[in-house]
């Protein structure tokens, strides 16, 4: 386990909670002690991580064992697309877009096309996830004088 998904896995506990990556509940296997149990806490997407990571919560004697759900991105409602590669550099971009999302709920993206507006969105939106508290509904339906129909990719509305 690396340095960053340990971070983000104690992250995503809450007091008196003690989780534990796939990797070292393998590690673990049947070598368990008879007081101490695991309980499969499924996959859950962590800020900063690209691929979702199965957790386990360590149950044992004398440890509270009910919690509310996991600190993750997948206990918000979202429909942000998943990513397959890192994203690595423009932070300082980033830094503008976040300080421009604090003073306006609605940030646009301009450029050239295939300079990276969308892949930079979703990397923001993903990072600031967690500091919005979700709402109901989401982005309506913008139709513009050609016909054609324009959805904001991070609204909280299912794609027809």
């Amino acid at each position: 386990m690396t340095l960053a998904l340990a971070h983000r896995v104690m992250s995503a506990t809450h007091e008196g909670q003690i989780l534990v990556s796939s990797d070292h509940a393998e590690l673990l296997g049947t070598e368990l002690p008879e007081d101490l149990n695991l309980r499969d806490m499924n996959e859950n997407l962590l800020k900063g991580i690209l691929k979702p990571q199965r957790l386990w919560q360590v149950l044992a004697t004398g440890l509270r064992e009910e919690f509310p759900p996991l600190e993750s991105l997948s206990a918000v409602p979202n429909n942000r697309s998943s990513q397959t590669t890192g994203f690595i550099g423009r932070l300082r971009e980033i830094a503008q877009i976040r300080d421009l999302l604090e003073k306006s709920r609605l940030v646009t993206l301009t450029g050239a096309g295939r300079i990276g507006k969308s892949r930079i969105a979703v990397q923001v939106a993903t990072e600031v996830l967690t500091d919005y508290p979700p709402r109901r509904g989401g982005v309506p339906e913008v139709r513009p004088k050609g016909g054609y129909s324009l959805r904001c990719p991070l609204s909280r509305r299912r794609r027809r």
